[in-house]
């Protein structure tokens, strides 16, 4: 097992004889993390994804291509919720030739690209990518002018569980809520930055504190 940290990215190793897994952490706040996001977006050899998400997993490219180049050639797995989510996929789409990625799995994943990455993702990962999306979650609706990849689980209001496959070029699927608009998306941003300069920095490092001690 080995921990990797570098910047704001966190990242867990961990192998066995027959596989690897490489889960990525979320934010440890949510409305900081989507106070400060934003749509940029910046090209890639595997498509058009999200500047910040790209430079995120780009902290620590480098020592987990080490870290899993020392493994060897087994089976890896790949996961991480919220934006850990987003990092899964990135990851993903850059170890697509380089190491063997049997399945992705991600919890309450927001948007990463643009169609040509769901293209490559889709095409490259054709039953192998299952992203987890609890009713009417914020974090997979943003940013705007991004869209999904992979076989949505989407759990409803009631708990009940739906199902769908977003092929490369299709409609998004009717269980999942569509992506905010523009407008919605500053909404969101503006009422999350009042809040955040309403709040004592004193405060705030107690709030994380306490969601710590909950996590643990």
């Amino acid at each position: 097992c080995e921990f990797i940290e570098a910047a704001d990215t966190q990242c867990f190793v961990a192998s066995s004889p027959a596989a690897i897994v490489a889960a990525f952490r979320g934010t440890e706040s949510i409305a900081d993390w989507l106070a400060d996001l934003n749509a940029v977006s910046t090209r890639t050899p595997y498509g058009t994804v999200h500047r910040g998400f790209y430079h995120a997993f780009g902290d620590v490219r480098e020592q987990l291509r080490r870290v899993l180049s020392a493994l060897g050639r087994r089976p890896i797995l790949i996961t991480g919720h919220s934006l850990g989510g987003a990092l899964a996929a990135i990851a993903a789409a850059e170890w697509r030739d380089a190491f063997p990625v049997r399945f992705i799995y991600t919890c309450g994943q927001p948007r990463v690209g643009r169609s040509d990455f769901e293209t490559v993702i889709n095409e490259r990962y054709t039953g192998a990518f299952f992203r987890f999306v609890n009713n009417r979650d914020i974090v997979p609706r943003v940013p705007p002018g991004y869209r999904h990849a992979g076989r949505l689980f989407h759990f409803d209001r009631e708990g009940g569980l739906e199902s769908s496959l977003e092929a490369a070029g299709s409609a998004l699927s009717e269980t999942e809520p569509p992506a905010l608009t523009v407008e919605e998306f500053d909404s969101l941003r503006a009422g999350l930055l009042e809040a955040r300069a309403r709040t004592a920095p004193g405060e705030r490092t107690k709030m994380r504190a306490q969601s710590e001690d909950l996590e643990a």
